[in-house]
């Protein structure tokens, strides 16, 4: 499960089905996990493909050990687009706690 990288997308609150953004999970050693979050501007059109990449390569620098916050890329505010209550301050984050819904799908029956 240590090597496994999960991804799962971030879903517009006002459009359920419309997709807005990737978030690539991988589980340490400790219960922890790195993660790596791409959002899509509103200005672009999701390209699932895109956004996969994206959070994959923010993943990659989390498991460097570097934390990003959102503000890098997207101003100050954790409130990114289509995202009011972002889940979420750091776009890549080294050895967080995972959310319920990542514990969930970090720990599917038979894996």
């Amino acid at each position: 499960m240590e090597n496994t990288v999960h991804f799962y997308y971030l879903r517009n609150p006002q459009q359920r089905r419309q997709p807005i953004g990737c978030v690539a999970i991988h589980a340490n050693a400790d219960g922890t996990i790195n993660r790596g979050v791409s959002v899509c501007s509103w200005n672009d059109n999701f390209s699932k493909k895109k956004a996969r990449s994206l959070a994959l390569t923010r993943l990659a620098l989390a498991d460097k050990g570097l934390n990003i916050k959102f503000g890098k890329y997207y101003g100050e505010a954790c409130s990114v687009a289509g995202m009011p209550d972002c889940p979420f301050e750091y776009s890549v984050a080294r050895g967080v706690q995972p959310t319920e819904s990542e514990y969930r799908i970090l720990h599917k029956p038979g894996e």
